[in-house]
């Protein structure tokens, strides 16, 4: 059974995913699991591949969301970039890592930030 934090995670993820559908976007893979971990998004920006991590918030707190995002976790999310991109054969493509921050729990403000790490 899901904790309520994980369905507001889930639900956010969904949102993310169709504020980026409307933005042009493509979304390839959602929930992506790798040996290192999950990859929330990944999309196709034109010709850029773009790694998304969204995080989700029930209201805006003292630590914004993106700030949440550590070293070690870009780290992981770069290793398991690397991979797909292997996996995939997707190595003429530009990388891109993107976050994007959703607040609320119905109806949420949404807030993409391009190249964030």
């Amino acid at each position: 059974m899901k904790t309520v934090r994980q369905e507001l995670g889930k639900a956010g993820e969904a949102a993310a995913a169709r504020f980026l559908q409307k933005k042009g976007y493509k979304v390839l893979e959602q929930n992506y699991q790798s040996p290192l971990g999950e990859i929330d998004l990944i999309l196709l920006d034109g010709e850029t591949l773009v790694f998304c991590e969204v995080k989700t918030r029930g209201r805006e707190g003292l630590i914004a969301a993106k700030e949440s995002v550590r070293p070690a976790q870009q780290r992981r999310y770069r290793l398991s970039a690397e991979g797909y991109i292997r996996r995939k054969r997707a190595q003429g493509l530009r990388v891109r890592f993107d976050i994007v921050e959703v607040y609320g729990e119905k109806d949420f403000e949404i807030r993409h930030i391009p190249d964030a790490f």
